[in-house]
């Protein structure tokens, strides 16, 4: 997926890398919710010290909101940061009618 470099400056801007400011990107604008499993595949990297610092790093900006899923964890739902609003995609895509 190419994205583009405005995006992820935008987030880099707010304290994220770069990998996780794609991984932000890619979320919001596919279905707006994640699990931490889909961060560690997006990274290719095993659960550890990344995940729990993307995590805070996330909650402590107030960047996204969290609610238990059973059996995995959480479920994120990053937050369009006010100091990216033409950047942050408003909404998730929407997915076609079956």
């Amino acid at each position: 997926m190419k994205i583009e470099h405005v995006h992820v400056s935008a987030l880099e801007a707010l304290g994220y890398t770069q990998q996780e400011a794609r991984f932000l990107y890619v979320v919001a604008t596919h279905s707006g919710y994640f699990v931490a499993r889909q961060f560690l595949a997006f990274l290719n990297v095993q659960p550890g010290k990344r995940t729990t610092l993307f995590r805070n790093k996330l909650l402590s900006k107030k960047h996204a909101r969290t609610a238990p899923l059973p059996r995995h964890g959480e479920v994120y739902h990053p937050l369009r940061p006010k100091a990216v609003p033409t950047t942050w995609p408003r909404e998730p895509a929407q997915s076609p009618a079956a």
